[in-house]
């Protein structure tokens, strides 16, 4: 693993908590009629997923309980189809995904700080 794996999954869950920031008691109807909201959310969720894909495949391999494929490919669908996006699928991301999210890469700082001091 790369020591860049460390500073990313620190702006990963620095973002996952931005998204967390912008709809704390939100309704799903108050993010729809806020696209300033809305579209800050889908940004920040394509940064999670932009930075996924720079990890080293050393980290990936390590932590291969996240569904890599599937973040990188939510950041190509707000990307590339944005006008197409589907708000309630967005909506799932950030209430039930970007929690585990969270919590995963907080954990996995937690393993790199000790592998840090094994070496």
């Amino acid at each position: 693993m790369k020591s860049k794996d460390k500073e990313i999954s620190k702006k990963i869950i620095a973002y996952c908590k931005k998204v967390q920031k912008f709809t704390r008691y939100v309704t799903f109807d108050d993010f729809m009629e806020n696209d300033e909201k809305s579209l800050a959310v889908a940004m920040c969720i394509a940064q999670i997923a932009e930075l996924s894909k720079i990890l080293s495949q050393g980290f990936k391999e390590v932590f291969h309980d996240f569904p890599w494929k599937e973040i990188i490919a939510t950041r190509n669908v707000i990307v590339h189809k944005y006008g197409d996006l589907h708000w309630q699928t967005i909506w799932q991301v950030i209430t039930e995904e970007i929690p585990i999210l969270i919590d995963g890469f907080e954990n996995a700082l937690i393993e790199l700080e000790k592998m840090e001091d094994v070496e």
